[in-house]
């Protein structure tokens, strides 16, 4: 089982009710289907989709959340994590011969190449490195095309869930699930995946690959081609670099280092999904009661600018990666957003203002902000409000 079906199969667990789309899931914390649900994205495909301009949707994106601010959505909105992967083993307590006697390519899914890209460029570099025994661990599928393009210095095994595609390897051609468990083995590592050629990792690249989850270069696109010669000259560096003791310099890596690599583990992603449920839960029980309401210290969004419109006393609230009008306001409730800094209680902006302000009124009209996405709840739960006390 992958690591996103992991922790799609325990969201039930985590909320009353989880309704399944296409590339995204909305789960509610409750069965009443309240606004204020949270929308898990794990396909950037389904984005267009998966937004929602009518609520306080909040949004966690498994992978790269960059088009979420084009789409309007605040960042005081989004949670992002790495794409989860199976559970990892533990580091290898003690590293393995650096010596690059066998030189393996993995590939786990054929979905991650369907045309073959990387393993055609990892087979012509590999025809290239005669003096190497190189090893392939690819779908079945694959294995008679591959091998008939393929010099004898090159063997074959099919991939299969549960096998170990290490044994005998002193450096891996990987990305993805395959690289991190190559890395948490204490393998060298060179990514080389969908999103083009990543290079050997390193104590000091390794965090630059968080971000696209050791699928490729740090900043590639999907597609990029992937040069044979240019991965070649890595493998030869790398096994040069194994003669000595620079390449288990260059990939040893601390323990707080594989401690960071517990982000991209099922079992991190599902706390952090449970932990955004749990406030989703606290904040609606709040806003529903009228003294809790109170408690809350509202703030203006980042992506969200107060202009005054010319030759008026009115006031736009504009979303500044779309520049749509988001509500226009007067002189009244520009003095209450100008307050909401996320410093202050809802009680205590409107006691500022003084006695033309009336809690309830202003209440209402904080939570109407909220669910435009133009204020936000930074602290959204007071320290009075425990799981227990939710309904």
């Amino acid at each position: 089982m992958d690591g996103l079906t992991l922790v799609i199969s325990q969201l039930k667990q985590l909320a009353d009710e989880v309704v399944y789309h296409e590339g995204y899931l909305t789960i509610y914390p409750d069965k009443q289907h309240h606004p204020a649900c949270i929308c898990l994205i794990y396909e950037a495909d389904a984005l267009p989709e998966a937004i929602n301009f009518s609520h306080a949707v909040y949004y966690i994106v498994l992978g790269n959340a960059a088009g979420m601010a084009a789409w309007g959505i605040p960042s005081e909105f989004i949670s992002s994590f790495p794409y989860p992967v199976s559970p990892l083993p533990t580091a290898a307590a003690d590293s393995p011969d650096h010596r690059a006697e066998v030189v393996t390519y993995v590939l786990n899914d054929q979905q991650n190449d369907p045309d073959c890209r990387i393993s055609l460029s990892v087979i012509s570099a590999f025809n290239c490195l005669l003096h190497l025994n190189c090893h392939c661990v690819v779908p079945a599928a694959l294995i008679p095309r591959l091998k008939a393009i393929a010099n004898s210095n090159i063997s074959f095994t099919e991939s299969r869930p549960s096998q170990d595609a290490f044994t005998g390897c002193r450096l891996l051609i990987a990305a993805g699930e395959p690289a991190l468990q190559g890395i948490l083995a204490g393998l060298p590592v060179i990514i080389a995946g969908p999103a083009g050629l990543g290079g050997l990792v390193t104590s000091d690249n390794l965090p630059a690959f968080f971000t696209s989850a050791f699928r490729g270069r740090p900043g590639g696109r999907v597609g990029e081609r992937i040069a044979s010669g240019l991965l070649m000259e890595e493998i030869k560096y790398a096994i040069e670099a194994a003669e000595s003791s620079e390449l288990a310099y260059l990939t040893g890596l601390s323990g707080s280092q594989y401690n960071n690599l517990r982000v991209f583990s099922p079992g991190y992603i599902n706390e952090a999904v449970a932990g955004t449920i749990l406030a989703q839960q606290q904040l609606i029980h709040c806003l529903s009661n009228g003294h809790l309401s109170r408690t809350l210290r509202p703030a203006l969004s980042a992506s969200v600018i107060v202009l005054e419109m010319p030759g008026s006393d009115s006031y736009w609230l504009q979303q500044v990666h779309t520049n749509k009008i988001l509500a226009v306001a007067g002189e009244y409730e520009i003095a209450l957003i100008r307050l909401c800094n996320g410093n202050r209680t809802l009680e205590e902006i409107v006691t500022a203002l003084g006695s033309n302000y009336d809690l309830t009124d202003c209440t209402g009209f904080i939570t109407s902000l909220w669910q435009q996405r133009i204020l936000y709840f930074p602290e959204q739960i007071p320290s009075t409000i425990n799981r227990q006390s939710l309904p």
